[in-house]
């Protein structure tokens, strides 16, 4: 990567590189603070603006609608511009959809402005995993996503409680405006002075358009990833969308006491994120990438359904930690399908998550106006098995 450098460059891309990672990491934290609000503050959100729960829950599947548009368009322009750039470009729009929310004064005004966090998510999530796969060496790629990945996790280990504390304040719109928006002015900063330009050489300028959508979309391998990304992501959002709400409503639970469930959950999702790489040194990774998001879609499945709270507890620890084992080596493997498109696949791969997360978000809402919570495990549960099945019998392991 530093050939053309002479000493006192790589001196200076040395020190720069040390912050590379913790940077990554960062942004992949603050990139999943509104998500953590919305997630935990939906019951309250609905009291101010006058809307049921699963009506409120509907701004995150037009987020998730809009990311997956963008997300294409990603797919497409990111083998021609430099991911870095990019990755700023969602920064900037997740501040600007922050700064939005916290002054919404009506239901309206909300919907326009929280989508907006949907546009920089599908730049910054494929960006910054494109962007480990451009820093480091394929030997160090898989712990390096795992820090990654645990980064974003901490944003419910932290958040959750800084979001509550502040929200027993001043409301939902208090967390919203001193910590959200403060985190990602701080992200943008951060990746504007600390990562490098990556060192694409003039591949970028040896490419159509097309190309990287070609490539994907020609391959079944790559494809069959982007529809168990769909089916994974769908029943994910029974943790991230409905759990909270699941917990105060099914089980009269405070906002407190919801918050210190959700933070044990997402530091089991933190500790497996962080062991996956050790667990795909033992068992491979393909084998990794299957059973363990299985697993988590069948925790995901009792969640709602086993009854004895107690026990629901454990279920709503065991899945994360399992999702955690296995996202890290899901997307290694995803990166590795097509080298060459790295970004494209990164790109597709978020494009088609928030379409699984828009339909997670869509079918959760519509069963818990129709139905029941316990349905809702089921069928989102059974969304997360079948996206494992398929990476088993359809997906190659590079």
């Amino acid at each position: 990567m530093f050939l053309k450098t002479d000493i006192g460059d790589l001196e200076k891309m040395s020190k720069v590189g040390r912050m590379v990672l913790p940077t990554l990491s960062l942004t992949s934290f603050i990139v999943g603070t509104p998500g953590v609000l919305t997630g935990l503050l939906l019951v309250d959100i609905g009291v101010t603006f006058n809307r049921p729960v699963g009506i409120i829950g509907q701004i995150r599947t037009l987020s998730s609608i809009i990311a997956l548009l963008t997300a294409l368009a990603v797919g497409v322009l990111s083998v021609k511009y430099n991911p870095r750039n990019l990755l700023m470009l969602g920064v900037g729009l997740l501040l600007i959809s922050a700064i939005g929310c916290c002054s919404a004064n009506s239901f309206l005004m909300l919907l326009l402005m929280y989508p907006i966090n949907g546009l920089g998510l599908s730049l910054v999530t494929p960006m910054t995993r494109t962007l480990i796969a451009e820093y480091f060496p394929e030997e160090e790629r898989a712990g390096s996503m795992g820090w990654l990945i645990a980064g974003g996790s901490l944003s419910w280990v932290v958040g959750a409680q800084v979001i509550t504390y502040l929200a027993g304040i001043g409301g939902w719109r208090l967390p919203y405006t001193v910590f959200i928006v403060t985190t990602l002015a701080i992200g943008l900063i951060c990746v504007r002075q600390f990562l490098p330009e990556p060192d694409v050489g003039d591949r970028r300028t040896r490419v159509n358009l097309t190309d990287g959508i070609k490539a994907v979309m020609t391959n079944r391998s790559a494809v069959s990833c982007l529809i168990s990304t769909i089916l994974r992501m769908a029943s994910f959002q029974l943790i991230l969308s409905y759990s909270a709400s699941y917990f105060r409503q099914h089980f009269m639970l405070s906002r407190e006491i919801t918050s210190i469930l959700i933070t044990i959950s997402a530091l089991c999702f933190t500790f497996g994120s962080l062991i996956s790489g050790r667990v795909v040194q033992k068992f491979g990774r393909k084998r990794v990438t299957v059973i363990f998001p299985l697993l988590a879609g069948v925790f995901f499945g009792l969640l709602t359904n086993v009854g004895n709270q107690w026990l629901t507890y454990v279920v709503y620890f065991l899945g994360p930690f399992c999702m955690g084992i296995g996202t890290p080596s899901v997307v290694s493997l995803f990166l590795e399908q097509i080298p060459s498109y790295r970004s494209s696949m990164m790109a597709f791969n978020t494009a088609f998550g928030n379409m699984g997360g828009a339909i997670g978000a869509a079918l959760g809402g519509a069963i818990l106006l129709w139905s029941s919570y316990s349905s809702l495990g089921i069928v989102l549960g059974s969304l997360g098995v079948f996206g494992s099945i398929l990476i088993y019998f359809f997906v190659k392991d590079t």
